[in-house]
C-alpha cells in the first residue's frame, strides 16, 4: 500500500524504462545512483560546488578506494550502464566527494546511523572546493533533535569563506514577542496587521505589482518592491510590540 513501496517504486521505474524503449532490469536504489552521479558529475562540470544530505540505506568504507565510472547526462532521461556497479562507493569515487565528518572523527568503527542496524548509512558529503570552509562536523545521539530512527548530523561551515559575507544572527525564540499559542493575541495582531497594512494602501500596492510582467519590471518596480517590504516588515514588528 502506498507510493513509496518498493513494489509502486518499480512500477514507475518499469513505466519510465517503457518510454524510453529501456529494457534495463527496474531497481530503484540503483536507478537512483546512476541518476544521481550523472547529474552530480554535470553540475561539477559547470563549476558548481554541491552538498549532499543523505540517507543512503547502504554504507561504505571512506577508507578504502572504489574505482571511477563516468556516466554521461541527458536531461530527463534515465541513466543506463550496465556495467556500473550501482554502488555509492563508486558515486563518492567518480565525483571525487568528501566525507567531512570521516575526515574530522578518523576513529572508526562510526556508530550506526540506523536504531535497527549496526552500520552508518547516513552521510553529508561535499565537492572538494568546500573542503576549507569547514569548521565542525559529528552526530548526535537518537531522538536528540527529533523523533525519528536515524541519528541527526550536522555540518557547521564557515559562511564568510563559501560567500564572502556574513549572515545575520538568529534571534533566540524568547527575544520574539510574539506567542502564537495564545489565540487572543494571534487574532488581536493579526487585526491590527490588517488595519495598518491597509491604511497605508499596502494591499493594493502589492496587488499592481503582482499584474506586472517579467519583461515589463523595471528598476522602478524593483524599488517599488524593496520599499513595500520595508513597510511590511516594520508594521509587523510595531504590530507586535504593540500587541
Amino acid at each position: 500500500m502506498g507510493d513509496k513501496t518498493s513494489c509502486q517504486q518499480q512500477t514507475r521505474l518499469s513505466q519510465l524504462f517503457r518510454q524510453h524503449g529501456i529494457t534495463a532490469e527496474p531497481s530503484p536504489h540503483r536507478q537512483f545512483i546512476l541518476d544521481f552521479q550523472a547529474w552530480v558529475s554535470h553540475m561539477q562540470t559547470n563549476k558548481h560546488e554541491v552538498i549532499i544530505a543523505l540517507d543512503a540505506n547502504e554504507a561504505y568504507d571512506p577508507d578504502s578506494s572504489s574505482s571511477s565510472h563516468p556516466l554521461p547526462f541527458t536531461p530527463a532521461k534515465p541513466t543506463v550502464d550496465p556495467s556500473h556497479n550501482g554502488k555509492l562507493s563508486t558515486l563518492i569515487s567518480t565525483c571525487n566527494l568528501l566525507d567531512p565528518f570521516a575526515l574530522q572523527h578518523p576513529e572508526q568503527p562510526f556508530p550506526e546511523s540506523h536504531a535497527h542496524g549496526t552500520n552508518r548509512i547516513d552521510y553529508i558529503l561535499i565537492t572538494p572546493g568546500i573542503r576549507s570552509a569547514i569548521l565542525r562536523s559529528g552526530c548526535l545521539p537518537f531522538h536528540s533533535l527529533f523523533q525519528g530512527d536515524h541519528r541527526p548530523y550536522f555540518l557547521d561551515l564557515s559562511v564568510k569563506h563559501l560567500f564572502r559575507n556574513h549572515t545575520h544572527e538568529i534571534q533566540r525564540p524568547s527575544y520574539r514577542l510574539l506567542t502564537l499559542h495564545n489565540p487572543r493575541k494571534t487574532a488581536k495582531y493579526k487585526e491590527e496587521l490588517h488595519y495598518y497594512l491597509k491604511r497605508y494602501n499596502i494591499y493594493d500596492r502589492c496587488s499592481k505589482l503582482k499584474t506586472v510582467s517579467e519583461e515589463a519590471w523595471t528598476d522602478v518596480h524593483t524599488s517599488t518592491y524593496l520599499q513595500l517590504d520595508h513597510l511590511i516588515t516594520k508594521a509587523m514588528i510595531q504590530v507586535e510590540r504593540k500587541v
